[in-house]
């Protein structure tokens, strides 16, 4: 029974025409997915807490004590890009040695979040 169910579905599947603004909106979804994979896989997520930075690829999560930065840098407001943090580590993880995002405020306030950062780390030390 089930086997039979399957071969119908199998074929009804197969039968449904495809019109050539289905394969548009299928090649232009297969584009934009591509874009967005190769254009954004780069985006982190940092969080400052407590013992640490969670710092997340959206897939997996890590945590990076405050003691491995090394360094905390933010970008000017200069240029067409929106203004970034960069954390330098002692040893790299598994996002590597350096990891640079943009604060939720689309860069505004970077200064602000660095002396955060930094003033986390010397409390922790």
């Amino acid at each position: 029974m089930a086997y039979t169910l399957l071969r119908v579905m199998g074929r009804a599947v197969l039968s449904v025409t495809i019109n050539l603004e289905d394969i548009g909106f299928i090649g232009f979804a297969l584009v934009w997915s591509a874009f967005w994979y190769f254009g954004t896989f780069r985006w982190k997520s940092v969080y400052l807490e407590d013992e640490g930075l969670r710092v997340s690829n959206y897939i997996k999560s890590i945590d990076i004590p405050l003691s491995n930065i090394k360094d905390v840098n933010g970008s000017s407001w200069w240029g067409w890009q929106p203004q970034t943090v960069t954390l330098t580590l002692y040893s790299p993880t598994e996002f590597g040695a350096k990891i640079v995002f943009v604060p939720r405020s689309i860069g505004s306030g970077v200064q602000k979040l660095v002396e955060e950062v930094r003033k986390a780390k010397s409390i922790s030390s």
